[in-house]
């Protein structure tokens, strides 16, 4: 079984899209194919889950799940061998009974348009790259009106509930701007399930007031992934339109709230623009009394051919890069592609559609550091 995963035995996963699939890291854009025509009532035992189980027992990596193998290959850990650790007592060679975790982006309602991301995941994105030609928007994304299903997605997400749901998992979008995802909040707290239910949501942290916080503490667990990408100036630049002063007040008012049972991470994507701005991410955090470890995703998922991958970055700069960095996963990941064969065409589209991105927004590079602003000149 050396290339089974157990979330293909015990988790329900549904994009922004509806569509079903294993889990959220797979590459949508790629390895996804016919998995699109999955149906949310099949759950874990639609045709596709069964196929992709099959091949697992006999070994084969299937395609859909190339996005760990590639990081394992790469010598990496992955999501797929960390629940490897965590679930030990599947019986692979048995079809599943019961689904245990979830993970439901309900639509991408989002109050941010972070530059890393895309109108897939963030309705403000979507509307502020209508008018502007596809090649000229990072990652080249196509902007296209899905039907988002949100009350089959939520009466399903009931119904696994109801049926012993053990952990509850949502991103976005941004949850907090999602009418679907509090209603189903409300519907937890108010049929007694938020007692035995975990949940797990990532946010981009602004809408995360005091009445909210009251309701999430009332779950048997609540664990909050925060997402931030800068250091003031240059977290408003890639969470535009976010205000660093708001994420600063909520942050500190969080920490305040954390418990066993009520925990804050902090996370971020790595790319170009904040590649030189991690150690003042940690900086700050150190500041305010947040003693974890930054959490740092060095894939741009699902755009992992991305202008925006640091792996694109002439070497001499990722040199400085790993003098300026102490985080261990991002010297990791620096030290494997410092030396890969750069396509030149990355930067120079990057430097074209920064510009036009600074424009629409009124926005300048010059806040970055200067090893980044210097690719722009």
């Amino acid at each position: 079984m050396e290339s089974a995963c157990p979330l293909l035995w015990n988790h329900f996963c549904s994009s922004v899209t509806s569509t079903v699939m294993p889990c959220c890291r797979v590459d949508q854009r790629n390895d996804l194919k016919q998995w699109e025509n999955s149906s949310i009532q099949d759950g874990i035992h639609s045709n596709n889950h069964v196929d992709t189980r099959n091949l697992m027992r006999k070994g084969i990596r299937p395609q859909v799940c190339n996005v760990c193998y590639k990081k394992e290959d790469m010598g990496m850990s992955s999501s797929r061998l960390n629940y490897l650790q965590i679930y030990q007592d599947i019986d692979y060679s048995k079809e599943p009974e019961i689904v245990l975790t979830a993970d439901v982006k309900f639509n991408n309602t989002c109050n941010l348009a972070c530059r890393m991301c895309g109108p897939f995941s963030s309705s403000l994105i979507a509307s502020l790259l209508k008018d502007i030609p596809q090649q000229d928007r990072i990652h080249d994304v196509p902007i296209i009106k899905y039907d988002h299903k949100e009350k089959e997605k939520l009466e399903y997400c009931k119904k696994l509930i109801k049926k012993g749901l053990k952990e509850f998992k949502t991103t976005g979008g941004e949850p907090f701007y999602q009418k679907y995802f509090i209603k189903l909040i409300d519907w937890c707290i108010d049929n007694n399930y938020n007692k035995d239910l975990i949940i797990k949501i990532t946010t981009n942290g602004i809408n995360l007031d005091t009445k909210t916080i009251n309701k999430l503490i009332t779950f048997k667990e609540c664990h909050l992934n925060i997402s931030i990408d800068g250091y003031k100036n240059v977290y408003e630049y890639i969470r535009f339109p976010g205000k660093w002063s708001d994420i600063d007040t909520n942050l500190k008012n969080l920490i305040k709230h954390s418990s066993k049972t009520f925990t804050i991470n902090i996370s971020t994507l790595l790319n170009i623009y904040n590649l030189f701005d991690i150690p003042n991410i940690e900086s700050y955090l150190k500041s305010i009394g947040y003693n974890k470890k930054l959490i740092v995703e060095c894939f741009i998922k699902p755009y992992e051919t991305s202008e925006l991958n640091v792996k694109n970055l002439p070497s001499n700069i990722i040199e400085h890069a790993i003098e300026r960095n102490t985080h261990k996963r991002i010297l990791s990941y620096l030290e494997s592609v410092k030396t890969l064969n750069k396509d030149d065409t990355k930067i120079q589209e990057l430097r074209r559609k920064t510009k036009i991105y600074d424009s629409l927004r009124n926005q300048n590079y010059k806040v970055l550091d200067s090893n980044i602003q210097g690719l722009f000149v």
